[in-house]
C-alpha cells in the first residue's frame, strides 16, 4: 500500500488521520471496486474530501435530506444510501420533560460510538430524530434508551427534513479569524474570547476547535457553549473601511 507523502499531509494540516483513511479507502476501492462507506463527515471534512479524491474515483455525499449539515460519504457507484443511512426517532412528553439539542448530542455522542457514524440530530417539538449509519440501527434501538433523565424508546422512521428557524444578525469583523468572530458572537473582548476557545468552548461544524487563529468560511456553523449555535451566511467587505461585515444565522 501507498505511503502518504508527507508533503500532502503539510497540505491539509489538521486532517492528516483523513487523508491517510481516504489513501487506504482509494488503494481497497481500486483492488475490488466494492463500495465503501466514510461515516458521516463536517463540511469541513466533505471540502478536504472532495479535494483529495481523483475525479477517476466516483463518490457521492448525502445526509437523509438536501439540507443536511452532516453528510454521509460513500465511494464506489451501484449502490443505494438505504443501505447505509437510517433516520431514527424517539418521542416524549413535553409537559413532564424539556429535553434540547444539546441533551440528544451528548446522549448519542456518550454511547460509546464514534462521532462519524452519526449524522443530523434535532429535537422538533415532542420528538428527537436523528440520522446514523445503517449497521448500528438495531444496536442503538436496543441499547439508546434515555436522553438526560428522560426514557425514550427509538425506532427507524422514513426519511425526515429538518427545519431551521433562525434569528438573524450582522457583525463587523477586521478579519475571519475565530477569536474575532467569537468575541462579535458573545459580546465579549478578543482576550475574553481567546480564553473561551482555549477553554474548548467552541465548535466548528461540530469539530472541537481550540486554534483562535483558525480561519473561518462562509457557512460554517459555530457551536458556542451557553451561547448557542450560529451560521455564518454571507461575508462581505466594506470598501470604505476594509473591514468584513458577515451576516449570521442563529439557531433558536
Amino acid at each position: 500500500m501507498n505511503k502518504v507523502n508527507s508533503n500532502l499531509l503539510q497540505h491539509y494540516k489538521g486532517y492528516e488521520s483523513l487523508i491517510k483513511k481516504l489513501q487506504q479507502i482509494k488503494e481497497r476501492y481500486k483492488i475490488d471496486n466494492s463500495p465503501i462507506s466514510l461515516g458521516f463527515c463536517s463540511s469541513i471534512e466533505e471540502k478536504v474530501i472532495r479535494s483529495f479524491l481523483s475525479d477517476k474515483i466516483p463518490y457521492s455525499f448525502f445526509g437523509g435530506y438536501e439540507t443536511a449539515i452532516r453528510k454521509i460519504c460513500i465511494i464506489g457507484d451501484n449502490f443505494d444510501f438505504d443501505d447505509y443511512i437510517c433516520c431514527l426517532s424517539g418521542s416524549f412528553n413535553k409537559k413532564f420533560n424539556k429535553i434540547t439539542h444539546r441533551d440528544v448530542k451528548g446522549a448519542i455522542y456518550n454511547s460509546g460510538i464514534e462521532i462519524d457514524r452519526f449524522g443530523d440530530m434535532w429535537v422538533e417539538d415532542n420528538k428527537i430524530y436523528f440520522y446514523c449509519c445503517k449497521d448500528i440501527s438495531n444496536y442503538l434501538q436496543n441499547n439508546l434508551s434515555k436522553i438526560g433523565h428522560c426514557s425514550i424508546k427509538f425506532e427507524e422512521v422514513d426519511f425526515q427534513k429538518q427545519e431551521f428557524k433562525f434569528e438573524e444578525y450582522r457583525y463587523n469583523i477586521s478579519s475571519l479569524r475565530l477569536d474575532k468572530v467569537v468575541s462579535a458572537l458573545i459580546k465579549k473582548s478578543r482576550e475574553k474570547a481567546k480564553e473561551f476557545i482555549s477553554a474548548g468552548f467552541v465548535s466548528v461544524n461540530y469539530q472541537s476547535i481550540e486554534d483562535f487563529t483558525y480561519l473561518c468560511n462562509n457557512n460554517d456553523i459555530l457551536s458556542l457553549k451557553t451561547h448557542g449555535r450560529y451560521q455564518i451566511n454571507d461575508i462581505e467587505k466594506n470598501k470604505k473601511s476594509g473591514k468584513i461585515i458577515i451576516k449570521v444565522k442563529k439557531f433558536v
